[in-house]
């Protein structure tokens, strides 16, 4: 089984490298996992990408990907996605809020049966500000409206989904990606 983990980067010089070492060392809880990481710098107006390449040439399990310009965080993972070899997916961001530690949780119910997966937060758990969780809600409530989500589907940037589901987003050749509208 490989597992490989797409993270779009952006202005995250200071964290980046942090969420590489836990998967680095989640990882060493199920040493019968390959994996790779492939991050995509967003043409990021700070260092990530010196960052990133450094640690790459220390660190085989580790891709990076720089884009021209600013495309936007789906575009991104579009970006990633593509470069993935894994049987399963995991997105996550770079700055500390997917829960890492919650890994296998996430990927259970791949195991079980399921194509994809997000994890689901406690309220308490979000660490970001009003305006970054009023900005979820409209989309939220926009996603519910127009691609008819339940509205006890909660969709979050911790992500795990199947190498089929992945090849099938692939497919979509158009600008600007949205990929919870693909899943």
């Amino acid at each position: 089984m490989k597992l490989s983990f797409v993270i779009p980067c952006y202005r995250s010089e200071n964290t980046v490298v942090h969420v590489l070492e836990e998967i680095k060392e989640k990882m060493t809880e199920r040493p019968n996992y390959a994996y790779e990481v492939i991050t995509v710098n967003d043409n990021s107006p700070d260092h990530v990408l010196e960052v990133l390449r450094d640690y790459a040439a220390s660190h085989d399990f580790l891709k990076v990907i720089d884009l021209t310009r600013n495309f936007g965080q789906h575009a991104a993972m579009m970006a990633g996605l593509s470069q993935t070899s894994g049987d399963q997916i995991v997105f996550l961001d770079d700055d500390f809020q997917c829960p890492v530690d919650r890994l296998w949780d996430l990927l259970e119910p791949l195991r079980q049966g399921y194509d994809v997966a997000y994890a689901q937060y406690a309220f308490d758990d979000r660490k970001e500000s009003f305006f970054r969780v009023l900005g979820s809600r409209l989309n939220d409530a926009m996603m519910c409206s127009l691609l008819d989500k339940p509205k006890n589907l909660r969709v979050t940037n911790f992500i795990a989904l199947k190498s089929f589901i992945a090849e099938e987003i692939l497919q979509y050749k158009n600008p600007y990606p949205y990929i919870d509208g693909l899943l």
